[in-house]
């Protein structure tokens, strides 16, 4: 489940990348898509899960990070 969670990760930043090129960066940029994962991936059980359930709940938090600080 770990790695499918990365690969989604990978193809969503994939994603968000070609967009910021074609559209430009704006406020919230990743939001949509980040909240779209943590619900899909329930984000709040990961949280307080078994060890591999909180290492996949801080790669969702490092993509949030991502999303945050990326500038093209």
């Amino acid at each position: 489940m770990i790695k499918k969670l990365e690969k989604e990760i990978w193809n969503t930043k994939v994603k968000l990348i070609a967009k910021a090129k074609n559209r430009g960066l704006y406020e919230n940029f990743g939001q949509k898509e980040f909240d779209k994962l943590c619900d899909k991936y329930n984000y709040n059980d990961l949280v307080y899960g078994t060890l591999d359930e909180r290492m996949m709940a801080t790669q969702l938090d490092d993509f949030f990070e991502w999303c945050v600080n990326y500038n093209g």
